[in-house]
């Protein structure tokens, strides 16, 4: 049904047994999916769709009027997409057994101010939270939640807006030329991210501040999304602890160019460097075993490439627009 813009009410069998994570994605118009009450794999307990053999919740209804919903126990994930675009979802309730939560989970829930993470939360999908109350509200320089899953980053500003110091972002200062003249700018921050976090979600996302980061070797995981289309990030030092970088994780940072990958790596998920212009040589560990597509697609300035020992497949178009 995805993308079926006029949809409004959706009626599931007695025989269903599958239901893939983008069924009814983009069908914005959606307000009701029920299911036959004999069907053991589904249900929608309270106007939610949730996957009994999945163990997830699937899907709430973008024109579905809830205001609150508790996962329910024996629940373990929130599907992607599950909540996206929900206009009537305030409060969110998870049980203490929720480990994942999938991309785009509440993606653009506008009115959702308030959801209760718990401690077993180890991964959460790219975007999870973009364009909700929740994510804009924490005014915490670092936002961490579960297992050590930083989720946001706010540039730490005084009460009148200036960019200030911590102990963890640093100001950085330089002498630039303008109109032929030497004049001293503040361009942003150096980053030094806390060592209580183990994963980096999407927390970087579109951040113009950030202009260098250093990831401490208590990360395991730099997740899809991560410094997407950070634009103004120079440097990024990325420790041997970190086993998977995820897809998009640095696309877009144009000025990117001081980076390795760790010995580490055993994924590196499609699209990871696309457009990061100013890259000019990389070395690509074997560990990963295939480099995928578009990995470094649109790497204008790339000169030259190592594949080390082990990889044994190049995923389509992973070095295209390529020039150098």
């Amino acid at each position: 049904f995805e993308a079926c813009s006029a949809l409004k009410s959706v009626s599931l069998g007695v025989k269903l047994s599958s239901v893939d994570d983008s069924a009814f994605y983009d069908c914005d118009a959606l307000k009701s999916i029920t299911v036959d009450g004999a069907n053991s794999n589904y249900s929608t307990a309270g106007g939610v769709l949730v996957g009994i053999a999945e163990r997830a919740v699937l899907k709430l209804p973008p024109k579905a009027q809830v205001a609150s919903y508790t996962v329910p126990d024996g629940v373990d994930k929130i599907a992607p997409f599950a909540f996206v675009n929900s206009a009537s979802i305030k409060n969110v309730v998870m049980n203490s057994g929720v480990t994942e939560i999938g991309e785009s989970a509440f993606y653009n829930c506008s009115v959702l101010a308030n959801i209760e993470l718990p401690a077993s939360l180890a991964k959460i999908g790219g975007q999870a939270f973009f364009g909700t109350p929740f994510i804009s509200s924490d005014k915490n320089e670092f936002v961490v939640v579960g297992d050590g899953i930083l989720i946001k980053y706010n540039p730490p500003r005084d009460s009148t807006g200036s960019r200030i110091e911590t102990e963890n972002s640093k100001l950085v200062i330089r002498e630039v030329t303008v109109g032929g003249a030497s004049v001293v700018r503040t361009l942003g921050f150096s980053v030094t991210i806390p060592p209580s976090v183990k994963t980096v979600s999407s927390a970087f996302s579109l951040e113009y501040d950030l202009i260098e980061v250093k990831i401490p070797d208590s990360v395991t995981d730099i997740d899809d999304y991560a410094f997407y289309k950070c634009a103004f990030l120079e440097k990024a030092e990325i420790p041997d602890s970190v086993v998977s970088i995820g897809e998009y994780a640095f696309c877009g940072c144009d000025v990117l160019k001081s980076v390795a990958l760790p010995r580490s790596l055993k994924s590196l998920g499609e699209y990871a460097f696309t457009g990061c212009d100013a890259i000019e040589e990389i070395t690509v560990p074997g560990g990963i075993g295939a480099l995928p597509a578009h990995a470094f697609s649109d790497c204008t300035s790339l000169k030259k490439i190592t594949l080390e020992k082990g990889i044994a497949e190049i995923g389509a178009s992973a070095l295209s627009y390529t020039t150098k």
